[in-house]
């Protein structure tokens, strides 16, 4: 529409940011080009130039602000680093490679962290998973910690945690417990 400059579109659409390098997918698209804002409804998916997807019911970009914006159903994969992180909402940061979720959150990471939280930020270039709210996280040896907030250091393996609670050999027959008022692990 010329007056309006918004173009919508339906059926498998693509829509490709070469400046910012993004693409996106989805079933249908609204370009606002006044706002440069692209809205994305139906099996949305976002791709950037690192190969990270994020797949949603909805995906609205803003190609100024260079923010992603993704509900319902929302799933960030990063294929090289081998992590996935599921929540109902997001927003992801590109200029400054942060996610934000919002309300329940699951988070795999690389196949040994399997972390349940809410509310969580993201920090991609320095590989850091924190929350301010309850939480939980398994290992595979067994061992769960319930923590009130975190930091969760990706290269390195750490957990910085407040009001943690710690079960080890966690539903086998001998486990302990452990808490701490504040703490740091090494998770390898």
């Amino acid at each position: 529409n010329k007056i309006t400059n918004i173009v919508d579109a339906e059926g498998q659409v693509k829509v490709e940011d070469v400046v910012n390098n993004y693409i996106i997918f989805s079933d249908t698209a609204k370009y606002k080009k006044n706002e440069e804002i692209i809205i994305a409804e139906g099996n949305s998916k976002g791709i950037d130039d690192k190969n990270r997807t994020i797949t949603s019911d909805k995906l609205t970009y803003n190609k100024i602000t260079n923010i992603v914006d993704a509900e319902g159903q929302v799933k960030v994969e990063d294929v090289k680093r081998n992590n996935t992180i599921l929540s109902e909402k997001l927003i992801y940061f590109r200029n400054i490679e942060k996610i934000t979720t919002f309300g329940f959150t699951k988070a795999n990471i690389e196949n040994k962290q399997q972390i349940e939280s809410s509310n969580a930020t993201y920090l991609l270039d320095k590989k850091e998973l924190s929350s301010k709210k309850k939480s939980i996280i398994r290992d595979n040896n067994d061992q769960i910690y319930y923590l009130d907030e975190f930091i969760y250091y990706e290269d390195t393996d750490l957990l910085k945690g407040k009001n943690v609670l710690i079960i080890t050999n966690y539903n086998l027959p001998k486990s302990d417990k452990f808490y701490f008022a504040d703490g740091i692990f090494n998770l390898k």
